[in-house]
């Protein structure tokens, strides 16, 4: 997608949302310029807009949308603050109600994950302030949801794919499970690939989804289908368990014989070097004791002997 289409799509989610500061309480729908909101006749002076990204890190974010919404809103005459997440659905939560504090009255909300986020939500809408989900979907009937044709680009993508490589194996690395987007350029990819998958040409091999669309995770899990590591992967084979200490399947503890010295282990001393006798016998004062004794009374013969 060109930029001058990014930008008038950022450009009109912006005046959809200083239409809510106007009073409506519902942001309406505005003509896209090639000006900024307040080229379209909107106007927030003194409304502060607050925005929770999601994660601020990824250049798109950085890059585009943000200096294109902040433009407009202070264009408009509105006051722009804003928070990241870092890819933490907890933090985020904790973030909108910090920017409701800092008297936000209108939240455009970049959602980590669009369930962990309802109940922000739930209390932004409670409170007076209206809500527009940015780019990811947030399912909750007083949320307005703005984002580009995520289908249309699922099809831009396989139709370039499909020129390229027209038959072979086919490997899906989606975006988050929890981001409706997956889904949605999942099933524009189906719809142009979608006869060559059913003659054969081209076989799906596998298809994951990739938390939090990190790019390093997307590009460990291509490297494993790649090589081959996912597909042959193993479980473990079962081997031998201690079914008890001390005790190994097939084999059965010999009993202390009576009349022979033991140490705490049950193994026999006697008939042993005494300098291994003696080191059992220090783990238990008793048996240390015993050996003392067994050594006074060879002493004690020996001497009369003589």
């Amino acid at each position: 997608m060109k930029f001058s289409g990014k930008l008038a799509a950022v450009t009109a989610s912006a005046a959809m949302i200083l239409s809510a500061c106007s009073g409506s309480g519902t942001p309406a729908p505005a003509a896209s310029s090639g000006g900024g909101a307040g080229a379209s006749g909107v106007t927030a002076a003194g409304c502060t807009v607050g925005v929770s990204w999601n994660n601020y890190q990824e250049e798109r974010w950085a890059k585009w949308d943000e200096p294109a919404i902040k433009k407009a809103v202070e264009a408009a005459g509105g006051k722009y603050v804003a928070n990241d997440a870092k890819s933490s659905a907890e933090t985020q939560a904790t973030n909108v109600e910090n920017l409701i504090s800092q008297g936000a009255k209108v939240l455009l909300i970049l959602a980590q994950d669009d369930k962990a986020i309802k109940p922000s939500v739930a209390t932004a809408i409670s409170n007076g302030v209206p809500v527009v989900a940015y780019d990811r979907l947030i399912e909750d009937p007083g949320v307005f949801y703005v984002t580009f044709d995520n289908v249309e680009v699922g099809r831009m993508q396989a139709r370039e794919i499909f020129k390229a490589v027209p038959k072979g194996n086919y490997v899906f690395i989606k975006g988050n499970k929890a981001d409706a987007n997956a889904v949605f350029l999942k099933n524009g990819q189906d719809e142009i690939i979608k006869d060559a998958v059913a003659s054969g040409d081209i076989k799906n091999v596998g298809e994951t989804f990739t938390d939090s669309w990190k790019p390093e995770l997307a590009q460990t899990e291509m490297e494993e289908r790649r090589h081959g590591r996912r597909r042959h992967r193993r479980p473990p084979r079962p081997g031998p368990r201690r079914q008890g200490a001390g005790v190994r399947p097939g084999r059965r503890r010999r009993r202390p014989q009576p009349g022979r010295p033991r140490d705490p282990d049950g193994r026999r001393l006697e008939g042993l070097p005494r300098a291994r006798q003696g080191r059992r016998r220090g783990r238990d004062p008793a048996l240390q004791q015993q050996g003392c004794d067994q050594d006074r009374r060879r002493v004690v013969v020996h001497d009369a002997g003589r």
